[in-house]
């Protein structure tokens, strides 16, 4: 006679993801416990600017290859942009002749924000220093939140162009001129750096031309009344240059 073979036996073992299932959310679970704990511990831990600097220094530093003027015309190229020949026009219909004034009061918020960045920089000489800066006073946590904000405005910003509705059409010429700028900044530092200061030259000789030609034909009767807009309208086109 046969014996009846073991049903038991004859079972399939199941699957190790399976079995390996209930232990990973076992420990999903006493790791979201944990978390109260690690949040009041961790979340603002800060670290020391020596651990930070040290940090950077391990992955290399870079060659300086910029001098005083280069630095110098990277920051008017920055700011003399070709918005200042296209927004002057509505900033001026805005504020009338108290655009003078807002002139006055985007370049007075400039040389305040470059004296504050330039003291952070010589702070904080490493490259994110807004995460460093919140990591070395604030703590973990909020570093991480400006990390976020900082990738978020990266990612979601230019892509929300894409839904706007309307006709497209190819630009060859903006087309080249990222090819150009592409393979000059690919050339190095220093070849950017020449071409960066020979746009601003550029940039600065047609302002002059501009400021001439303008000083040579102006009126003193067309700053009356000066506030033409109001003060409220001198700020705003202020902030349009800004």
């Amino acid at each position: 006679m046969h014996e009846a073979p073991d049903k038991a036996a004859a079972a399939p073992a199941p699957p190790a993801a399976a079995a390996a299932l209930p232990r990973r959310l076992q420990e999903w679970a006493g790791a979201l416990a944990r978390l109260p704990q690690l949040l009041a511990t961790m979340a603002f831990r800060r670290r020391s600017l020596q651990d930070e600097l040290e940090e950077a220094a391990l992955g290399g530093t870079l060659r300086r290859s910029l001098s005083a003027l280069d630095l110098w015309c990277l920051g008017m190229g920055q700011a003399i942009a070709s918005g200042i020949f296209n927004l002057t026009g509505g900033a001026a219909l805005q504020a009338g002749s108290a655009i003078l004034l807002s002139y006055l009061l985007a370049g007075a918020t400039a040389l305040c924000c470059a004296a504050v960045m330039a003291e952070f920089a010589r702070e904080l000489p490493i490259s994110g220093a807004g995460f460093t800066w919140t990591i070395t006073t604030l703590g973990e946590l909020p570093a991480i939140f400006v990390l976020g904000n900082i990738l978020a405005g990266q990612l979601c910003g230019q892509p929300a162009n894409f839904f706007n509705v309307g006709s497209s059409s190819v630009n060859p010429v903006a087309f080249g001129t990222n090819i150009v700028v592409t393979l000059l900044v690919a050339t190095g530092v220093r070849e950017s750096a020449l071409f960066i200061t020979g746009v601003v030259l550029v940039h600065l000789t047609m302002l002059a031309v501009v400021m001439i030609a303008g000083f040579t034909q102006a009126d003193p009767a067309n700053l009356q009344p000066f506030f033409s807009g109001g003060a409220d309208n001198c700020i705003d086109a202020a902030g349009i240059f800004g």
